[in-house]
């Protein structure tokens, strides 16, 4: 299984993650709801090219205007961008025609008791993967302890045509156990929430993550048996 760790804003935090074996690291630009792990553009590149040689960099962002997300593409230095912001499927596939082609775009998605597969079906000539976020506010919605809660989880996750990442479990206790029935292609982890579940009397437990990590990359995890392809593209 992939582990993605994101929410990196410094240099020091880029270090340690990649040290901690991490698959890709994912730099959060373009905020529109306050968060302290957003960074500028300019932050974001120059981290990108010192993990260039040892890990692959990933964009997240909140901006739902099609240009904002060009001039993303355009100037740094990732080749994937994570689009949490408003999209049509109009909009998307616009943005698919205008970026350039070996520009990766995953499509965010919040798990709730409407969500449906054929809903994603519509989107996969534009988007290479989807990051799934099960995390919830309303435990009527989705009690992951609920065993159909989690079938429907892995239901999703097997119908799908394009990998599907998991975000917002970030318990190892709760994550190892959702994952081992679920078997996403990637997990995503939040820097911040990852460090706090290993800090001790204000001690980080680096070792401790390196394990967890290598860990949860010896999982199983859900290759789509046939990837979607835009013959287009």
């Amino acid at each position: 299984m992939k582990v993605n760790i994101s929410g990196i804003t410094n240099e020091e935090e880029l270090l340690q993650t990649i040290k901690l074996g991490c698959d890709n690291i994912g730099l959060k630009v373009g905020q529109l709801n306050r968060a302290k792990d957003f960074i500028l553009l300019s932050t974001a590149q120059r981290l990108a090219l010192k993990s260039l040689a040892f890990c692959p960099t990933f964009i997240i962002t909140e901006y739902s205007d099609i240009n904002e997300v060009l001039d993303l593409a355009k100037n740094s230095q990732s080749k994937t961008i994570e689009l949490h912001g408003i999209f049509s499927l109009q909009e998307i596939a616009l943005l698919r025609k205008n970026i350039a082609t070996d520009v990766k775009l995953v499509f965010y998605i919040k798990l709730n008791d409407k969500l449906d597969i054929e809903f994603l079906k519509e989107f996969y000539p534009y988007i290479d993967a989807v990051t799934l976020d099960i995390s919830h506010d309303d435990l009527s919605l989705l009690d992951l302890n609920e065993e159909r809660s989690l079938e429907f989880i892995q239901a999703f996750i097997q119908a799908s045509l394009i990998p599907v990442i998991i975000k917002g479990l970030n318990t190892p206790i709760t994550l190892e156990a959702t994952l081992n029935i679920i078997k996403p292609f990637a997990v995503s982890l939040d820097y911040d929430k990852l460090i706090t579940e290993f800090t001790v009397d204000k001690q980080i437990d680096y070792k401790e993550i390196y394990n967890f990590i290598k860990n949860l990359k010896n999982f199983p995890s859900t290759i789509p048996e046939k990837f979607y392809f835009n013959s287009q593209r």
